[in-house]
């Protein structure tokens, strides 16, 4: 097992953090633009969660049994898609146009909404990556066997870091595009 691996949820968290405290002191914020943010993942996440324990596990019984592979494949990617974009851009849609102080944002306090909900989301899933990295790496016969990933190169790493940088940028892209829709 590669230990350096923990890098990546330490990378990830830096991620949730770094920018965050970098546009709130430039533009001089406070946060409740970035709590806003953060708190319509929450939302989102958590019914998601709801649905995971529900019925999507039901849903993707029935489509396996009666369409096959093939046809749960093609479930399973429409669902993740409708689902994320109903759930993260149409809360954010109802959030901003509901609660009137979010929706006379400008340009800086819509990023650092878009900021709020990405970085939210980097610094959660870093958390559980190091988190589960720091277990296996205090409690090594805890590692489940044949799981080849723990033991890629550290460069990899990076791999982690790059996507949760990328993916704030699309959540503060999507965050702007629906602020200056309303």
């Amino acid at each position: 097992m590669n230990n350096l691996l923990i890098l990546s949820g330490i990378g990830m968290m830096l991620v949730g953090i770094i920018p965050v405290i970098y546009w709130r002191f430039r533009n001089n914020l406070g946060i409740r633009f970035f709590v806003a943010g953060a708190f319509i993942w929450l939302i989102s996440i958590t019914i998601k969660l709801v649905m995971d324990f529900t019925v999507t596990g039901i849903m993707s019984n029935w489509f396996l049994w009666t369409t096959g592979t093939l046809g749960l494949i093609i479930f399973s990617g429409a669902l993740l898609g409708i689902r994320t974009g109903l759930l993260e851009n149409g809360l954010k849609y109802i959030g901003i146009r509901k609660y009137k102080p979010l929706s006379k944002m400008n340009f800086n306090e819509g990023v650092a909404f878009g900021l709020g909900f990405g970085c939210f989301e980097a610094f959660a899933i870093g958390l559980v990556s190091f988190i589960t990295m720091l277990s296996f790496i205090m409690f090594p016969e805890t590692v489940p066997a044949g799981i080849p990933g723990l033991n890629a190169p550290t460069i990899i790493v990076l791999a982690a870091i790059i996507e949760r940088i990328a993916t704030v940028l699309i959540h503060i892209f999507a965050s702007l595009l629906v602020i200056y829709s309303i």
